[in-house]
């Protein structure tokens, strides 16, 4: 009987692995529909900081961006977007997230991490912003994003691009939805999409 239970769990065990690496290496094939703005009560399950740096690895884009690609808006009471529509990414800031008006910048990081750089950095909302990204841009395979979750890093020297991995300081529970993925963002420096 326990051989049996051990086997089962093997099984288990390679089952999921092998759907975590399918959600984080095949195409996405489905259309995307656009989602809706930002809804905190759906988002805002954050799991909280990581006592130590975690390594992670990083969801890729379809195509590589040959340098940083970078978008900027004066945001303020009434809220806004930035979207940088090459790498399919949205960020949506909610009305009275910030009581005053804020340039910000976001830069997708040159190659082919779903990793983004937010300035300036420190800043902080009132209500959380939504980090948005398009999964027909990356090599998500759509219908197994479940193990899509989104992260914070300090700065770019905690990615590598060789490996196709990073050093994390935060793992955000994400959601997938009609295509895209999204999660809270509360505070400022860099994002990234981890599929395992």
């Amino acid at each position: 009987m326990v051989d049996s239970l051990r086997k089962g769990l093997r099984r288990a065990a390679v089952f999921g692995t092998i759907l975590v690496g399918a959600a984080c290496g095949q195409e996405a094939t489905a259309p995307v529909q656009p989602i809706p703005e930002a809804n905190a009560g759906l988002i805002s399950d954050v799991t909280g900081l990581v006592g130590k740096l975690l390594q992670v690895k990083v969801l890729e884009r379809k195509s590589a961006a040959p340098a940083n690609l970078v978008a900027s808006a004066v945001i303020g009471k009434a809220g806004g977007v930035i979207e940088i529509p090459r790498t399919g990414f949205r960020f949506v800031v909610p009305p009275n997230a910030l009581d005053s008006n804020v340039t910000i910048t976001v830069s997708a990081v040159k190659g082919t991490q779903v990793a983004y750089e937010f300035a300036p950095h420190g800043l902080k909302f009132k209500k959380p912003a939504s980090f948005q990204q398009d999964l027909s841009h990356t090599n998500a395979l759509l219908g197994l994003n479940f193990g899509l979750k989104g992260a914070y890093f300090k700065d770019a020297s905690q990615l590598n691009p060789k490996s196709g991995t990073a050093l994390i300081n935060e793992l955000i529970k994400a959601f997938s939805i009609g295509g895209w993925v999204t999660f809270p963002i509360d505070h400022f420096s860099g994002y990234l999409v981890s599929c395992a």
